[in-house]
């Protein structure tokens, strides 16, 4: 994901990235969109804690450890 974002920077293509917004990776990259003149827009959807948590059980191959749903 992250080769396919600094690509389509690097190539001035518009897109939409779905993302957890976190991590020193994403700030880097959203720097270097804003630097480069991108507009960039947010969308925040919001779930229970709880909701999150517990649903977080019903994905097959790949739970996200508990503290890290309560993190964020």
């Amino acid at each position: 994901m992250a080769k396919d974002v600094a690509a389509a920077v690097e190539d001035r293509i518009s897109f939409v990235w779905d993302t957890t917004a976190s991590g020193v990776r994403f700030e880097k990259q959203l720097r270097d969109m804003l630097s480069k003149g991108y507009d960039v827009y947010m969308v925040m959807v919001y779930t229970h804690p709880m909701i999150s948590y517990i649903s977080n059980f019903k994905l097959r191959g790949r739970n996200t450890p508990s503290s890290a749903v309560f993190e964020t």
